[in-house]
């Protein structure tokens, strides 16, 4: 089983250039009852205060495209059972 915790990345706004995060999932007949593997936006100020109100789970099924400000919005991955495949870019600033 895997995952990663919430976070925000390059809080630093000088020395990390990354401003939107594009996320494309590849994942036919994904599960996400029994695979799990979502991808978790937390729109908190601080991912310690996250809660049901404040986050969104995208599941990584085929053909979603998730965009979200890394700099700005705490995101994560719950945890996964099975492989999970996407493709991540970041555009800069």
């Amino acid at each position: 089983m895997s995952r990663q915790p919430l976070h925000v990345a390059n809080t630093s706004e000088s020395s990390d250039p990354r401003r939107l995060a594009a996320t494309f999932f590849l994942n036919l007949g994904w599960d996400e009852k029994s695979a799990g593997g979502a991808s978790r936006l937390c729109f908190a100020d601080r991912p310690s205060r996250a809660t049901a109100a404040k986050t969104t789970d995208v599941p990584p099924v085929a053909g979603c495209l998730l965009l979200w400000l890394p700099h700005k919005v705490a995101h994560g991955v719950m945890p996964v059972q099975r492989n999970c495949w996407s493709l991540t870019t970041y555009f800069h600033a």
